[in-house]
């Protein structure tokens, strides 16, 4: 396999309560409830930082269920993906999220390792639809958050 160029990074962010106003950063969490899908990628950072930080952490089936008990203030801060957490914003409201994406999970286009001329047309896409604008602009329709 040989891969694109990255379009989109879904890694996880922090999720607080809409009217949040200290938490920053994830270090902010220290000593604090974090809840987490079981298995994402959200959850292996925070486990990697538990410890250290102190994270009373929370781990729930589904994102979704995570950030309804960040509204109802079960938790202080899910950390969670742009989608999941864009699903959930539209329909229910009342969270946002704070700073760029906890670790970088780049999305890409995978091509069979012979196919050099097709990877370089989809490259050449995603190149222009960055440079463009396109990208961008499509963020901001369908995720509502602006990716560089």
């Amino acid at each position: 396999m040989r891969f694109s160029h990255a379009y989109f990074n879904s890694g996880p962010l922090i999720v607080v309560r809409e009217n949040a106003t200290t938490t920053k950063t994830y270090n902010d969490l220290a000593g604090r409830t974090v809840g987490v899908e079981l298995g994402s990628t959200g959850d292996a950072f925070a486990r990697r930082w538990q410890r250290r930080l102190q994270y009373d952490l929370r781990e729930f089936n589904t994102p979704a269920d995570a950030l309804r008990a960040l509204r109802a203030g079960q938790v202080d801060g899910v950390f969670t993906d742009l989608i999941a957490f864009n699903d959930f914003a539209r329909v229910t409201g009342g969270v946002k999220t704070v700073g760029e994406p906890l670790v970088n999970e780049l999305i890409v286009v995978a091509v069979r390792k012979d196919t050099y001329t097709l990877l370089g047309q989809i490259n050449a896409v995603i190149d222009a639809m960055k440079g463009d604008g396109r990208l961008e602009k499509l963020w901001q329709e369908w995720l509502g958050r602006d990716e560089k």
